[in-house]
């Protein structure tokens, strides 16, 4: 991790303006909106991401239940939110920078495998994302399922951090 508020700044500069619909943000369910936030910067807090060969994201998932403790590994999982100390914000957008690009065929770039996958609530349904240098992929991070293939030759890296919101 890496706070870096003037480096975030230059990047949210240069794509603030691809996606206008991200600047405001309505929380509430159905029909019912209970607040409209606005977005107020990119978090300062950098995750640069290193998957080596044979490497992928795999998380752990830990449900406390009165009765029951689940200790289960997983792939596909939602992102989680950020909110600062005082409260006064909050995450919605994960934001993941791609450093590197992957290969179409064996041999065209520094790895292969590492595409990110979009999967629907019942996992029949996948949508995958090829990393290349400079693409931006900005996803909602509380109920959008998604995980990272294996690296299966080479390096890939990235950077993740949030949009942030007033609340």
């Amino acid at each position: 991790m890496w706070d870096q508020q003037e480096l975030v700044a230059k990047i949210w500069k240069r794509m603030e303006g691809f996606v206008p619909e991200l600047h405001h943000r309505f929380d509430g369910a159905g029909d019912v909106l209970e607040r409209r936030m606005k977005m107020t910067r990119l978090n300062e807090r950098m995750g640069f991401l290193k998957y080596e060969e044979g490497e992928h994201f795999e998380g752990k998932l830990k449900i406390i239940d009165v009765i029951w403790l689940l200790d289960l590994q997983y792939s596909a999982h939602p992102d989680c939110y950020y909110q600062t100390e005082d409260g006064r914000e909050r995450s919605y957008i994960t934001v993941l920078l791609f450093l590197n690009d992957q290969a179409i065929a064996p041999g065209e770039s520094e790895f292969v495998g590492g595409a990110i996958t979009f999967h629907s609530q019942d996992m029949e349904s996948k949508l995958d994302i090829a990393p290349k240098t400079g693409r931006l992929l900005l996803f909602e991070q509380e109920h959008l399922l998604h995980s990272g293939q294996q690296v299966s030759k080479g390096v890939k890296y990235a950077m993740r951090t949030d949009l942030m919101y007033g609340l």
